[in-house]
């Protein structure tokens, strides 16, 4: 094509090749005639300079033809959103956070005392305007209600100063959590007493008492994340089909608890990661637009 035409202008010849192979049959031409070793190491150094010579025209026109495509977007468009964790102790909350705000600060593996907040920018760039999300994950000691209405309470009055987007993810898990120095162990299938524990608590009156407590605020969206599929040891289209079929109840509640706001069925692990791409991508597509900034 023309435009290949005119990348290809500061090579010799044809090419790159071409001009190596006719140095390379330069340098038997002056071993046949001559057989000086200063002829040859004269030949070998033009060969390697007119090589980098090339090389480095080459590389200069492939950065310029880059750097012109795809320029540094000059204008961005922020997001916000505030993400609600909630669960039972034990079930994965502050790991969840760990895993995708990579926060230091919240260590799963000591019980979360107060409520806490932990953040992830998020930027995707495009050519023209680069796109970029905050995400702020809120934690709290599991099964404190004080905790939960202290976490709503700074929730009020940090949306009097921005209009972040909220999102509640419920997490439930098909095994409880190890006892302390412990490590937890693979299970043939889900664990009945746990998922009982979580059907009793995220009853529909608890559920409802929640979206109470939010008040005016219609959550973005509504997720249920169903934690720890790593420890099962059966497929993972058995162990999916097999969890949603145990958790199916509180699934069928929240959608009509949360009426209008979107709902979605995760299944994943915080601590191998699997299922957090998919809920990453939840959380983004439903943020608030913020202020746009150049």
């Amino acid at each position: 094509s023309e435009e290949g035409g005119k990348e290809n202008e500061d090579l010799p010849d044809d090419g790159l090749f071409e001009f190596l192979s006719g140095a390379f049959k330069s340098i038997g031409d002056a071993l046949k005639k001559s057989g000086a070793v200063e002829g040859v190491l004269a030949a070998i150094s033009s060969v390697l300079v007119g090589s980098l010579t090339v090389l480095v025209a080459r590389f200069r026109k492939l950065r310029e033809r880059v750097a012109g495509r795809h320029p540094l977007p000059k204008e961005s468009d922020r997001f916000g959103l505030d993400v609600i964790v909630l669960g039972l102790g034990g079930s994965g909350k502050t790991r969840l956070i760990n895993s995708l705000t990579g926060s230091e600060n919240a260590d799963y593996r000591a019980k979360t005392a107060t409520a806490q907040a932990h953040s992830l920018v998020h930027q995707c760039d495009s050519r023209v305007r680069s796109q970029v999300y905050h995400l702020d994950f809120w934690d709290y000691r599991g099964q404190v209600l004080g905790s939960f209405t202290s976490t709503l309470a700074q929730l009020g009055a940090k949306k009097q100063r921005s209009n972040y987007g909220v999102a509640v993810v419920l997490m439930v898990d098909v095994a409880p959590a190890p006892d302390p120095g412990s490590k937890p162990v693979r299970i043939p299938g889900v664990d009945m007493a746990r998922v009982a524990e979580h059907k009793q608590e995220w009853s529909q009156a608890a559920l409802s008492a929640m979206h109470g407590f939010l008040q005016d605020s219609r959550p973005s969206a509504v997720c249920l994340f169903v934690n720890k599929m790593d420890l099962l040891e059966i497929e993972d289209s058995e162990a999916v089909d097999l969890a949603r079929k145990e958790f199916m109840s509180i699934a069928k509640r929240l959608p009509n608890v949360f009426a209008g706001s979107p709902f979605y069925l995760l299944f994943g692990s915080a601590k191998s990661g699997a299922g957090l791409v998919e809920l990453k991508e939840v959380l983004r597509s439903v943020a608030a637009p913020l202020d746009t900034k150049k």
